[in-house]
């Protein structure tokens, strides 16, 4: 997940989005186009976490992930940010979901805020 062919597959994976998003998807504009997103690993990237914790190879501690995730501070997943502006920029509605507790809101809020994510 650190590695250079990880970040390739990701942008591989971006870029087909996007090329779907170009050639293949039709836009109603009976207002109810949209695009949902999960967050985690997708627009913010929870890998300096489970780096920092055997990638998974131990079990997961929730209070210390939870603890990570309040401090906002999770990586952009860049690719993903480039899709993002490319699908607001086309007028869809966006909707992120998220397997994150309620008492994250605001954390994963601020934390999308301050690594770009709008609107």
């Amino acid at each position: 997940m650190t590695s250079t062919q990880y970040k390739v597959d990701i942008q591989r994976a971006l870029d087909e989005c996007t090329t779907y998003l170009t050639n293949e998807f039709r836009l109603k504009e009976d207002g109810k186009d949209a695009w949902i997103f999960d967050i985690d690993n997708t627009l913010l990237s929870t890998i300096p976490y489970y780096k920092t914790h055997s990638f998974g190879g131990k079990k997961l501690n929730k209070t210390s992930l939870d603890a990570r995730m309040k401090e906002s501070k999770a990586p952009v997943v860049k690719p993903a940010m480039c899709l993002y502006n490319e699908i607001k920029r086309r007028g869809l509605k966006i909707f992120l979901i998220s397997s994150r507790g309620e008492h994250l809101r605001d954390s994963t809020i601020d934390n999308l805020v301050n690594v770009g994510y709008y609107g």
